[in-house]
């Protein structure tokens, strides 16, 4: 019965969009990623701008956020569709001198 669940586990893991799934890199802890099931929209909660790189099934998008600031990836170009899911995340501080 219990291996039965596991598997019932790993497969709905699989499954399931990545709404759960959290960035990498040193600011990964500073953006939180949301969707209704139609877009993503992610936040920076930390203290400092970040620069987020997506990549998505072929598809890279970017972000730069400030503090405190949402946005939704769309794809790059003139009609740009929104990021509808994602393969990796990667958020880096933005330096400035």
């Amino acid at each position: 019965m219990r291996h039965l669940l596991l598997k019932a586990l790993a497969v709905s893991a699989l499954v399931w969009p990545g709404q759960a799934w959290s960035c990498g890199g040193p600011a990964g802890r500073s953006i939180a990623t949301t969707t209704d099931g139609q877009k993503y929209t992610v936040t920076n909660m930390g203290r400092q701008s970040v620069n987020v790189v997506f990549q998505a099934f072929n598809t890279t998008y970017n972000l730069q956020l400030a503090p405190g600031q949402s946005a939704s990836p769309r794809a790059p170009g003139m009609f740009g569709q929104p990021m509808a899911g994602y393969q990796s995340c990667v958020a880096t501080p933005v330096l400035y001198r």
